[in-house]
């Protein structure tokens, strides 16, 4: 009885260990900011049940809490005809932008395929799943008028708000790129312009509820929340969303250190609120929590900005909803640094999600990937043409080159007014000599005739030599006048470029 005990204790430690074997062949890596290397539902219950289907590469649609089932999206329909409206407008620079994207996904393969996998899956693998979110239009946000892939996706689909692209590569046999091209109009949208928008449908009770309660790091019930939210009030919801716009932006720091960490624990709200510091996800999670406190809805956006010292990274920014007004964002995080205010943001958002736990990406903010049979790491980049960018920096050139050569004009003024004041020394010293010379002639104290001829003479020369020096005086100054004025001219025309850029940056 010992021995058969042994052996089935054997048996057992040698299917533990081929269990583990199977998990670590099949795993998944989320970059930036996922869970690390952790296996999603889905690609678990195929290890566990070891039921021959292909499942680990190709996920199976399926039902996700409060969002629905995943909706199919025909490829074709990501290249619209856009007006010539859809074009860039510099004039209205501050309002618009044209915007190409690249979204890279850099697959790098290292490892061999398991054959045990192989034979307890049933599966063709090794393969790579990577699952992405991708943007959508969104009306008076953001305009998709086409998007290219260098890899055909596998399916590209919905849930809820959000839209999914997945690529499946099954046995790599070498690193390779995933790229996404993405062309958009982007439009400002702010509570400015949500007064004229029209887009006020009321919030159903589900909505209301789901965005007023607590979650994971939006920890609405914490004491320190509920005791920060209870001394923020206004007269009316849009005075007290202001007024917590304003609370986190003075009670939080941004902390530069965290942001350049490629992967960073989340504090959450109250975690946030006790250190002080956080990066935009911080910002994002506190802003929310002080708004569902006060049982205003708010909810997490998250996106790609397309300028700033995020450009090339991840963002997040929030809405909140006001009856008014219907669903409207605002960015505490770059409110902080005064380059959006709480009433007025910047066409420079490219929205990607509105869910703060995505199950779909594996609570990732951006992608998800997973692997079976091999050892894969992925590296994402973000790469932003922007048309309002390139002409912000062609303002901004002009102002320097315009300040620059009102420094210029304004040396040529100092010198055309030094010039004047030589020649106004002048035509003063001969007009003191034409005087003595008059009042000599006046005295008539001459010796002679010829003495008092010559004393005219010279006396007339006196006058005629000034009368030179006036009119060369008189170009003097004509000529000081005219830097003066091309010096306002250019003046005017900076200040303009200076108002332009203001407005638009």
């Amino acid at each position: 009885m010992r021995i058969g005990k042994i052996k089935m204790a054997v048996k057992a430690a040698i299917l533990l260990i081929a269990l583990l074997i199977w998990a670590a062949a099949a795993g998944c890596v989320d970059l930036p900011g996922g869970a690390g290397s952790k296996l999603s539902d889905d690609v678990k219950d195929v290890i566990m049940a070891g039921n021959g289907e292909k499942a680990a590469l190709e996920t199976k649609p399926k039902s996700y809490a409060g969002r629905g089932e995943p909706q199919p999206v025909d490829p074709a329909s990501l290249t619209v005809q856009a007006p010539d409206s859809y074009q860039f407008d510099p004039a209205t620079a501050g309002d618009n932008d044209l915007v190409t994207a690249d979204m890279i996904y850099n697959v790098k393969v290292s490892g061999e395929s398991s054959g045990s996998l192989k034979r307890i899956l049933g599966a063709s693998g090794p393969g790579v799943v990577v699952t992405t979110l991708i943007p959508k239009t969104i009306e008076h946000k953001q305009h998709v008028l086409g998007m290219d892939f260098s890899i055909d996706p596998s399916r590209i689909y919905d849930v809820g708000d959000n839209r999914y692209a997945e690529f499946t590569v099954e046995d790599p046999k070498a690193d390779f790129d995933i790229r996404i091209r993405v062309t958009l109009k982007l439009f400002r949208y702010d509570l400015s312009t949500a007064r004229d928008s029209g887009l006020t449908a009321p919030l159903s009770e589900t909505d209301r509820a789901a965005y007023t309660k607590g979650e994971q790091f939006i920890e609405t019930d914490h004491p320190s929340i509920r005791q920060a939210a209870e001394r923020i009030n206004g007269v009316d919801d849009v005075e007290t969303v202001k007024k917590i716009h304003e609370f986190v932006v003075q009670n939080l720091s941004y902390d530069k250190s965290k942001a350049e960490k490629a992967l960073s624990k989340t504090y959450g709200a109250a975690r946030a609120l006790e250190l002080k510091s956080g990066v935009c996800v911080e910002y994002a999670d506190l802003f929310i929590a002080l708004c569902r406190a006060k049982g205003i809805p708010a909810k997490y956006i998250g996106g790609i900005p397309t300028e700033g010292e995020s450009l090339g990274k991840g963002h997040a920014w929030v809405e909140v909803y006001l009856a008014d007004y219907g669903w409207v964002p605002t960015d505490p995080t770059w409110g902080d640094t005064g380059a959006v205010s709480f009433e007025k943001l910047r066409p420079s958002y490219i929205y990607l999600t509105d869910v703060r736990h995505d199950e779909v990406i594996n609570q990732s903010d951006i992608f998800t990937c997973r692997y079976v049979g091999l050892k894969v790491d992925v590296e994402h980049s973000l790469v932003i043409d922007s048309a309002r960018t390139k002409y912000i920096a062609q303002v901004r050139e002009e102002v320097d080159r315009g300040k620059g050569e009102l420094d210029q004009l304004s040396k040529g003024i100092d010198s055309s007014a030094a010039a004047v004041e030589a020649s106004q020394a002048e035509l003063d010293y001969f007009s003191r000599q034409i005087t003595d010379a008059r009042r000599n002639l006046d005295a008539r104290a001459f010796s002679s005739q010829a003495d008092y001829e010559r004393s005219a003479q010279a006396h007339n020369s006196l006058v005629a030599l000034y009368n030179e020096k006036i009119v060369a005086h008189n170009a003097k100054v004509a000529s000081h006048q005219a830097d003066v004025n091309r010096y306002e001219a250019k003046r005017a025309e900076v200040n303009a470029s200076v108002n332009n850029y203001n407005n638009i940056k």
